[in-house]
């Protein structure tokens, strides 16, 4: 039998890239990521220009739990020598496009995540008490499994039969629609905060 680990992760979104990112500072912990995906890539079609995160940038992949851990996304913008210029810019949020890059630099960084690595079956062995995990590259032991694979884009019945004009939301940026010609004059226009201005 093959050398199993403590646990293989299931994706490399968000929230298996947080338990990643804590992993490294823990030397007895041995796990593998893995993803279908040639790789990382967070939610590409939402990466429209201009658009901020909902969230502060302190809910990142480890501040709450490990804040100097090297994955930070303070650490990041000092890195990448962002960080004079972010606190200079009274942002409270960032963008999705900084965001994401945020990510794909924590996730190029790590070497326990494995690309192109399609998860077939994940089967239980009573026996040895492991998890089978099986991958379009190799088969693989665990004593946990975690799944993060993320949701799948949901559109309701009434809109299944529709024309290209009409998708979901995660495909914005990679459809690229013109717009230019398609206003809103309902008078107001979201805060910082989300409210409308009066």
């Amino acid at each position: 039998m093959k050398k199993s680990v403590d646990f293989i992760g299931v994706g490399t979104g968000p929230f298996n890239l947080s338990i990643a990112a804590l992993s490294h500072q823990i030397e007895e912990l041995n796990c593998l990521f893995f993803d279908e995906h040639p790789h990382f890539s967070w939610h590409p079609g939402m990466l429209v220009p201009d658009c901020h995160m909902q969230t502060v940038f302190l809910k990142d992949l480890v501040s709450a739990v490990a804040p100097t851990n090297p994955y930070s996304f303070v650490n990041y913008l000092v890195k990448h020598k962002k960080f004079y210029r972010f606190l200079t810019s009274r942002l409270r949020t960032v963008s999705r496009e900084e965001f994401s890059d945020y990510l794909r630099w924590a996730a190029e960084d790590m070497n326990n995540l494995y690309f192109s690595h399609t998860v077939e079956n994940i089967d239980f062995d009573k026996k040895s008490r492991l998890f089978l995990v099986q991958t379009s590259r190799g088969e693989y032991f665990a004593h946990n499994i975690c799944l993060g694979t993320g949701k799948q884009p949901y559109l309701p019945p009434c809109v299944k039969h529709v024309t290209q004009s009409c998708f979901h939301a995660s495909e914005m940026n990679l459809r690229r629609p013109d717009l230019s010609e398609k206003t809103d004059n309902r008078g107001w226009w979201r805060t910082e905060w989300c409210r409308p201005v009066p």
